[in-house]
């Protein structure tokens, strides 16, 4: 994104203050804004598998119909203006407002006034790169065609829909341009296969409402739409500039930079997600990976995943639900990362965190999460719990592993109960706990058991990853394995599946060849196995 300085008269409010924009620029394409005549989300049925932003699925019981997305002329339609009539609370003063009616939470309210605006609002799409003046044609095509549609000033639950598909371009215009969307509470939405990157981004995140201090998101997007960030940067064309000028310069670049960060925390945005805009430079984009999307948006899913996912993509689906918890990566999540034909775990050595998946009964695939701030139930913790009952499914499994599993679980460390058991039995335990809350054989426990989402099944790896070793990538584990043998460390058949036996020789290779133990495999020591050009198998490095 760039602090676009067009001429010298021109200023841009920010915050309530006006600052004066310098120097004078070549003339650039303005953003595009069309009024669409077909609702996208209703004539794609987007939100049939739809992971919502606030966990409600109350409003997501209505049935897609395409027949209704056709919305002729302009203004706001008739079936968004009825919705805001019979969902609106009319105070004793006379004023409308959206309210409580006491047979819906105040989360469910608010969603399904979003929802109403979603499918049944007109859409503006705006496209292209953001010049200055955007913002004023915005405003300008909204009044003028009736589009705000608001109980009273800045008081707008049941409205419609601006879609962003844009690379960015001026900050300061999207800023105001973001401001505008907060000012009329619009729903924001990438439909799919849009890009939204730099400066387009601060309009998406403006999607939302705060009404009476209650913070609720309406932003919304397509699960293969990009949403990208990076730090922004203020090019100057060359030249001798007088002080009183730098100094202008510098005022302007403080007072977007402060109202792109103020308006970054009313949006109620992770501080992670900032972090990784300011750690990202100009000439780099940062793209967040759907579960990073996910705790700021309600992403359409599309859909479930039946080929199975891949290394990367369980990377990413794992790792960003951990990290929408609790706010980073862990590297524990790639080093316990096993998958294999039917299923797949990873897990935290010390803690409750386990994310977990297999092939259900009609093929397609299905996951779990264990959590350690109390969400759902771990459906691996209810096998454990209902270790006692012979009829259990998965009480056979535990009788195997001599009780160690459900005690360990019991005394509060699932990690490390997961760390303890075999491969196998891991795996058994994941597909006999999901496949029995998938049958209903454990309805009594609420379990998060959910769809296997089928971006998993491309998914790149997350950014944070990148320069790592994924020591148990089958084709890296042979490599490993195969060098030990060579070695005089004997780890028997070569199957790149690293167990007890492949860790213990790794802890010995490190000892002598690198003169200290090793609990896990590292570049040092497959250079000293002999394994040629060893970097080339970190994550990212030549397109892996």
């Amino acid at each position: 994104m760039t602090f676009s300085p067009p001429t010298l008269h021109r200023a841009a409010c920010l915050a309530g203050a006006a600052v004066a924009l310098l120097f004078s620029q070549a003339p650039a394409s303005a953003a595009e804004f069309e009024i669409l005549d077909e609702n996208p989300v209703v004539a794609g049925c987007l939100s049939d598998d739809v992971r919502s932003w606030s966990g409600t699925t109350y409003w997501m019981r209505t049935q897609c119909d395409p027949a209704t997305a056709r919305q002729p002329g302009t203004g706001t339609p008739e079936p968004l203006r009825a919705a805001a009539e019979r969902y609106g609370w009319w105070f004793w003063n006379g004023e409308p407002r959206l309210g409580l009616d006491g047979a819906l939470t105040l989360t469910e309210t608010h969603e399904g006034a979003a929802w109403h605006s979603l499918h049944k609002g007109r859409v503006v799409r705006l496209s292209g790169r953001i010049e200055a003046g955007d913002a004023a044609r915005l405003e300008a095509l909204f009044r003028g065609n009736d589009l705000l549609h608001c109980f009273a000033e800045g008081h707008c639950p049941f409205g419609n829909v601006l879609s962003l598909d844009s690379p960015g371009g001026s900050l300061s215009e999207a800023l105001m341009i973001a401001r505008f969307v907060r000012d009329h509470q619009l729903p924001v939405l990438l439909e799919p296969g849009a890009v939204c990157e730099s400066a387009c981004a601060f309009i998406f995140f403006a999607g939302f409402t705060d009404y009476e201090g209650f913070f609720h998101s309406r932003r919304f997007a397509d699960v293969t739409a990009r949403l990208g960030l990076h730090r922004p940067e203020l090019p100057l064309p060359e030249g001798v500039f007088a002080a009183e000028d730098v100094a202008r310069i510098i005022a302007l670049t403080d007072a977007v930079k402060t109202e792109a960060v103020r308006q970054f925390l009313a949006a109620r945005v992770a501080m992670p997600v900032l972090r990784q805009m300011y750690d990202t430079p100009p000439e780099a984009m940062y793209h967040l990976s759907v579960p990073e999307l996910e705790s700021l948006a309600t992403v359409f899913q599309g859909p479930v995943a039946e080929t199975g996912p891949s290394r990367a993509g369980v990377l990413s689906l794992c790792a960003g639900r951990y990290q929408a918890r609790m706010g980073d990566v862990h590297p524990d999540l790639l080093a316990n990362l096993e998958l294999r034909a039917d299923s797949f775990v990873t897990w935290l050595r010390h803690g409750s965190f386990a994310c977990y998946g297999t092939r259900g009964r009609d093929g397609r695939w299905l996951y779990g999460l264990c959590e350690d701030d109390g969400r759902g139930t771990c459906a691996l913790i209810t096998c454990a719990n209902v270790f006692s009952d012979p009829e259990s499914a998965c009480a056979p499994l535990l009788d195997a592993a001599d009780s160690a599993f459900y005690e360990t679980v019991v005394n509060g460390d699932l990690g490390m109960a997961l760390t303890e058991e075999t491969g196998t039995l891991r795996h058994s335990l994941v597909r006999a706990a999901l496949l029995a809350h998938a049958d209903g054989a454990l309805a009594e426990w609420d379990a998060q058991v959910i769809a296997l989402p089928g971006w998993t099944e491309q998914a790149p790896v997350p950014v944070a990853y990148c320069g790592a070793l994924d020591f148990r990538d089958p084709s890296i584990a042979v490599l490993i394995q195969s060098a030990l043998n060579r070695a005089g460390f004997h780890v028997g058949a070569e199957d790149g599946l690293l167990g007890p036996r492949s860790f213990a020789q790794i802890r010995r290779a490190g000892r002598d060849l690198l003169g200290r133990e090793l609990d896990l495999p590292n570049v040092a020591l497959l250079a000293a196995l002999g394994i040629e050009a060893p970097d080339r198998l970190l994550l990212c490095a030549d397109g892996r």
